[in-house]
């Protein structure tokens, strides 16, 4: 088989660069350009100010979480809803009733997520 060439430049970026360039950007060090020029977060110049600004959250930089939030890596709109815990908690319970030989439905799967996510208070 042949060598595998990656044909896209998406997601090259480091998460830790860009939560710094992030965190410059909001504390007023750098511009948006200048600060993914300087780490190298993207490789189009031109793209550099939007791809930047996509990360840039909005809000004051006190809030640690969003900030560590807005810097993550992901492709598409669909954002995770459980956290990994949550998602922990939902498969331990799936493989026990499994270990059981009570098979569950997607019906019953999506009931028991979604029943998950009121208990949490998720909107």
């Amino acid at each position: 088989m042949g060598k595998y060439t990656r044909k896209t430049e998406r997601q090259s970026w480091d998460e830790n660069s860009m939560r710094q360039a992030v965190e410059e950007v909001l504390e007023g060090r750098l511009g948006y350009l200048k600060a993914s020029k300087d780490s190298g977060k993207l490789n189009r110049e031109d793209s550099a100010k939007k791809g930047l600004g996509r990360h840039k959250p909005v809000f004051s930089p006190a809030q640690e979480k969003e900030l560590v939030d807005s810097a993550k890596k992901g492709l598409g709109r669909h954002k995770p809803v459980f956290s990994p815990a949550q998602e922990k908690e939902l498969v331990e319970y799936i493989l026990c009733m499994e270990s059981r030989l009570f098979g569950l439905t997607l019906d019953a799967l999506r009931s028991l997520a979604f029943e998950l996510a009121q208990r949490n208070g998720m909107p």
